[in-house]
C-alpha cells in the first residue's frame, strides 16, 4: 500500500470497502457476456470474470484471517503470492461467470458480517504473523480493487471504442 493506513474507525472502514467495491463493479456494468470472458482482456491471461474471481479468492482469504482473529484460531498466511494467484486462475477459469458474478455479490455481506463484527480494538490492534490486520482487510479489499483498476479500466475502454 502507498497511503499505509494506520487506524480506521469500523464504520469508516466499511463504508470504503462498500463505497470501492461498487465503483470498481461498475467498471464491468454493460459488458456483454463474451467480453466479460474473453482472455486475454484485463491481464494476460485473464479475463474480467477470472479477475473478478481473483478479487473474491482473496477477500475470503481475508475473511478467514477476520473469522480467526475473533476465535484466536490459527491464521492462514500465503507464503508465495504470485503461485496463489496461479493456483487461483486454475481452480476459477471454467466457473459459469453468473456464478461467479452472484458470489461477488454474495461476499459483500459477509464482508460486511465478519468484520462488522469485530470491534474497533479488534480492527486496528491484533498483529497478524507478519502485518496488522487491518492492513490485510484494507490490502484485500479497497487497496486490492485499486491495484487491478488502470488494468479494467483499459480494457473497458478499449471495448467501448473498438
Amino acid at each position: 500500500m502507498s497511503d499505509k493506513i494506520t487506524f480506521m474507525k469500523k464504520d469508516d472502514l466499511l463504508a470504503r470497502i462498500h463505497t470501492e467495491r461498487a465503483a470498481f463493479a461498475a467498471l464491468w456494468d454493460g459488458l456483454s457476456q463474451e467480453q466479460m470472458l474473453q482472455r486475454p482482456s484485463v491481464q494476460e491471461d485473464w479475463s474480467v470474470k477470472d479477475l473478478i474471481a481473483h478479487i473474491i479468492w482473496w477477500e475470503n482469504h481475508m475473511l478467514e484471517n477476520v473469522i480467526a482473529a475473533k476465535s484466536g484460531a490459527d491464521y492462514h498466511m500465503v507464503d508465495d503470492i504470485d503461485a496463489q494467484n496461479v493456483d487461483v486462475f486454475n481452480a476459477h477459469k471454467d466457473h459459469d461467470l453468473a456464478d461467479v458474478l452472484s458470489s461477488f455479490e454474495a461476499n459483500l455481506a459477509r464482508l460486511e458480517e465478519h468484520i462488522g463484527a469485530l470491534t474497533e480494538e479488534q480492527i486496528n490492534t491484533i498483529q497478524l504473523p507478519t502485518y496488522p490486520l487491518l492492513e490485510q482487510i484494507i490490502g484485500d479489499t479497497f487497496a486490492h480493487y485499486k491495484a487491478h483498476r488502470a488494468d479494467l479500466e483499459r480494457y473497458v475502454s478499449q471495448v467501448k471504442s473498438g
